[in-house]
């Protein structure tokens, strides 16, 4: 890449790291927002994903996030075993089609509930309900027992809203800036203009520098460009 596009250098390793975080970050995030609207919304309000990278980075569904936990097909079977002894020791019965193997190892209420079929209903429905996509959520009245979210302030909710929005503006303008700068990776410029002759001359003044102090240069640069840009839209 230095030897192929030597202009729009130098290049690092953490450089790179950066930038394919960003990507997932925001592929993830598109594909968090199609999962919401397909499972909360009419198919007419289906969100349509416009960043043209989504499509090229559909693999990552296959891999796992940080932090992501398997369980072993003969752990779920011996989880089941463990469960049926437990329920004939104690007179009961061994219901396999109310309690799933992952259901019964992370299950949080009390061990002697029964499994009844109005108490899988209802286990069922407490899922959905958190499963619940914001702008469901939004025009759904809140019940009673909300819990936390019911207790917090107006206050408090509003600078939530706020610095959500500044996070949203500041994550906008860093995926504008990224998206032009992989474009001027990927291929050469498609003019000869007075704009390609600075940036060449630019890219010959900052090789002089290490590059610690090209990283800030081609960061206060990229500022002030910024800036002018602001001020014509």
């Amino acid at each position: 890449m230095s030897s192929e596009h030597p202009a729009h250098g130098p290049y690092s390793v953490e450089g790179l790291k950066n930038v394919f975080a960003n990507k997932r970050r925001t592929y993830r995030k598109e594909k968090k927002k199609i999962d919401e609207r397909k499972s909360g919304q009419a198919r007419d309000d289906s969100y349509v994903v416009k960043w043209k990278f989504f499509r090229c980075l559909k693999f990552l569904d296959a891999v796992p996030r940080p932090g992501h936990r398997y369980a072993t097909e003969a752990f779920e079977e011996e989880a089941v075993v463990v469960q049926k002894g437990e329920s004939e020791k104690r007179g009961g019965e061994f219901h396999s089609d109310c309690h799933e193997p992952e259901e019964y190892l992370f299950e949080t209420s009390s061990p002697t509930r029964r499994c009844t079929p109005d108490a899988a209903g209802a286990e069922n429905h407490r899922e959905l309900s958190q499963l619940e996509t914001p702008a469901s959520s939004a025009s759904a009245p809140v019940p009673e027992n909300s819990g936390h979210s019911a207790l917090t302030p107006p206050s408090k909710r509003m600078r939530q809203w706020r610095s959500s929005s500044t996070a949203n503006s500041i994550l906008n303008k860093r995926q504008t800036a990224l998206e032009t700068l992989v474009n001027a990776v990927q291929r050469p410029p498609a003019a000869d203009d007075a704009a390609a002759h600075f940036g060449n001359y630019a890219a010959a003044l900052m090789r002089r520098m290490n590059p610690a102090r090209q990283i800030k240069c081609q960061k206060e640069i990229v500022d002030v460009i910024e800036k002018h840009l602001d001020m014509i839209e």
